[in-house]
C-alpha cells in the first residue's frame, strides 16, 4: 500500500526490502534496494544493503561492487570496508585480501574484533590475544550477537589447549552474560553467548539448553536473515561438548539452505571452532561438497 501512495520515495522501498529480507525472500528484496538506490542514488547506505543481501544469496562478485559503491559516496565509513572484508572470507577464505580491507578502515572505526577473528583464522593466538587485551570495550554488540571479550579470549585459550586460562575467561564472560540475561531474558544474544560460554566451562546440558533457547527465541522462520546466527552458535555447542553429530546436522542444514549464506566451505576450513570435525567423513563431504 505505503509503494503504491508513495511510488518514488526510496525510503518505502528499503524498509519493504528489510522486511522481506527477513522473511527470506532475498532476490525481491533485492530488487527493492536497487529500485530505492535508483531514487536516491547518493545514499550510501542503500548500495551497502544491496551488497549484504547479495552476500546473504552468495553472490559475492556483486556483492563487492555494491559495497566499494558504498565507500564511494562515503569514504569515511566503517561497514562497508568490514562487510567487503568479510565476504573475502565467506567466498575464497581468502584472510590476507580480507585484512588488506580492513587496514583501509577509517581510524575512528578501527575493526579490532574482525582483525582479531583473522588472527584466530591464521591460527596467530598470541596476537589475538595481544589485540584482546588491548580492546576499547569489554563487551562487542552488535545486531547478532553481545560477545565478552572475556569470551573470545576463552576461545583463543581453548584454540590453543590452555584449560586453566580457557576456564577462567569463560568464567569471567559468565558474570557478565548471567548478570545482562537478568535485565533483559529474552534477548536471544545472550543465550546464543552464554551457550558458548556454558560449553567452554564444561557445562554441556546448560549449554545446550542456552543455545537452543536462542534459537527458540530467533527462529529463522520468523527472520531468515538473522534467524540463522543463533543455529551456527547452536552448531558449535554442539561441537564443543562433544555432540558431533548433532553439530553436522545443523551444519548440513546451514549449508543446504539458498540464502542466507552465513556458513560456507571457506569458513569451515578456517575456523578452528571446527577442527574436531576435521577427521570425519561426513564433515570433509560437506566441506568438499561447498567447495
Amino acid at each position: 500500500v505505503a509503494e503504491k501512495k508513495l511510488p518514488n520515495n526510496s525510503e518505502v522501498f528499503a524498509r519493504i526490502a528489510a522486511i522481506w529480507r527477513r522473511q527470506g525472500k532475498f532476490e525481491a528484496a533485492a530488487e527493492r534496494l536497487k529500485k530505492a538506490f535508483e531514487l536516491d542514488p547518493q545514499a550510501a547506505d542503500l548500495p551497502w544493503q544491496i551488497g549484504m543481501t547479495c552476500w546473504a544469496l552468495g553472490m559475492y562478485a556483486d556483492a563487492e561492487v555494491y559495497f566499494d559503491r558504498s565507500i564511494s559516496l562515503l569514504p569515511d565509513q566503517g561497514m562497508s570496508y568490514i562487510a567487503k572484508a568479510s565476504i573475502y572470507i565467506s567466498w575464497r577464505g581468502d584472510t590476507k585480501k580480507s585484512r588488506s580491507e580492513l587496514e583501509r578502515v577509517p581510524t575512528q572505526y578501527h575493526p579490532w574484533a574482525d582483525l582479531t577473528w583473522l588472527d584466530i583464522y591464521e591460527r596467530n593466538y598470541h596476537t589475538a590475544l595481544d589485540r584482546l587485551d588491548h580492546a576499547p570495550v569489554s563487551t562487542i554488540e552488535d545486531f547478532s550477537s553481545v560477545t565478552p571479550v572475556s569470551q573470545l579470549r576463552g576461545l583463543v585459550y581453548r584454540f590453543m589447549n590452555d584449560s586453566v586460562r580457557s576456564h577462567a575467561s569463560f568464567d569471567s564472560a559468565r558474570v557478565i552474560l548471567e548478570s545482562e540475561i537478568k535485565m533483559r531474558p529474552d534477548d536471544f544474544r545472550l543465550h546464543k553467548s552464554l551457550g558458548i560460554v556454558y560449553a567452554g566451562l564444561g557445562r554441556p546440558e546448560a549449554a545446550v539448553r542456552e543455545a537452543e533457547l536462542a534459537v527458540e527465541q530467533l527462529p529463522i522462520s520468523r527472520d531468515a536473515f538473522f534467524g540463522v546466527n543463533p543455529l551456527i552458535s547452536l552448531a558449535q555447542v554442539y561441537i564443543m561438548v562433544g555432540k558431533y553429530d548433532a553439530a553436522l546436522e545443523k551444519l548440513e542444514f546451514l549449508m543446504s539452505l539458498h540464502a542466507p549464506k552465513w556458513i560456507t566451505a571457506p569458513i569451515l576450513r578456517l575456523n578452528p571452532i571446527y577442527d574436531p570435525l576435521r577427521s570425519n567423513p561426513r564433515f570433509q563431504k560437506l566441506v568438499s561438497k561447498g567447495e
